[in-house]
């Protein structure tokens, strides 16, 4: 009689975790520590949002389709996973201490990408964020971007916000090396602004970065390395292009500096552009700074 006035268990007798687990060697359904799924799929479908997925081992698993805000976190292991696709209104996703073979945003709010590597993804983009809402977030920080596209396609990230969308980026300690191009930065569609700081972009076989305007496209470099890059290691293409360069260091490359079409750059004289095939032109200065370097 008692138990039939307890309450129904509620979602934990569903199969629905706040934290679930992957390995190598799991078989379950349900995701627990005890039993883990073997794939990221299962183990998505079993957590709450704004739950957790962690990698009990390093194996390598198939990636998923993200529909809700979660934090998948690899710490400790060696784990990779195939592509991630991330989309839902209202979504925030954060992942951790994993290798990630592509991460391709859509329709969703915010991708924190921590400790990670993103590599190998052939004629393709390590992470193509192209959010359809306003002031959609990318962060991404202490994180390798290497060998992404092949020939003249793909690049280590891809920013393009859709009809309607806009995009924040933060870089914190990204190291992009033999990307076709390292970053590519298309506002054609939606406004973008980004930061960029501590960072080196180097070895691209295309170019380092583009920024490419429709409508507004603001780039801060700041104490920052670009080296050794085929083509233009920053480059400022259209009339809402503006890239702001501070104590950043451009050497080794086919060309420096360009600035086309209408494109803006602008230094705080504390850079360091010099030994390469072409520096590019003279870079004019911060409104309200003055200072001997380039």
């Amino acid at each position: 009689m008692l138990a039939l006035l307890l309450p129904a268990a509620p979602a934990q007798a569903q199969g629905v975790n706040f934290k679930s687990f992957v390995s190598s060697t799991g078989g379950g359904s349900v995701c627990t520590f005890a039993a883990p799924c073997s794939h990221f799929q299962e183990a998505h479908d079993a957590t709450f949002a704004g739950g957790m997925i962690s990698c009990l081992d390093g194996g390598h698993f198939a990636g998923a389709n993200i529909t809700r805000s979660i934090t998948i976190d690899c710490t400790g292991t060696s784990a990779s996973v195939t592509p991630f696709t991330i989309s839902g209104a209202g979504v925030f996703v954060r992942i951790r201490n994993l290798t990630v073979f592509g991460i391709d945003f859509g329709n969703a709010a915010a991708l924190f990408v921590e400790n990670c590597t993103i590599r190998n993804v052939n004629s393709g983009v390590g992470i193509r964020f192209q959010p359809t809402g306003l002031g959609a977030q990318l962060v991404v920080s202490d994180t390798i971007i290497a060998s992404n596209g092949t020939g003249g396609n793909g690049a280590g990230i891809y920013v393009a916000p859709q009809s309607g969308g806009s995009a924040g980026v933060v870089l914190n300690r990204v190291t992009f090396e033999l990307n076709t191009t390292a970053m590519l930065l298309d506002s054609f569609s939606g406004g973008i602004g980004t930061v960029m700081v501590d960072s080196i972009v180097s070895s691209s076989f295309q170019n380092g970065i583009i920024v490419n305007s429709g409508s507004v496209n603001h780039l801060n470099i700041r104490n920052s390395k670009l080296l050794n890059n085929v083509g233009n290691a920053i480059q400022s293409a259209g009339a809402g292009s503006l890239v702001l360069l501070d104590d950043t260091t451009v050497t080794g490359n086919q060309t420096g500096v360009s600035i086309v079409a209408g494109g803006a750059m602008q230094s705080y004289r504390n850079n360091r552009i010099f030994a390469n095939n072409s520096d590019g032109p003279a870079i004019p200065a911060v409104p309200g700074v003055s200072g001997p370097m380039f």
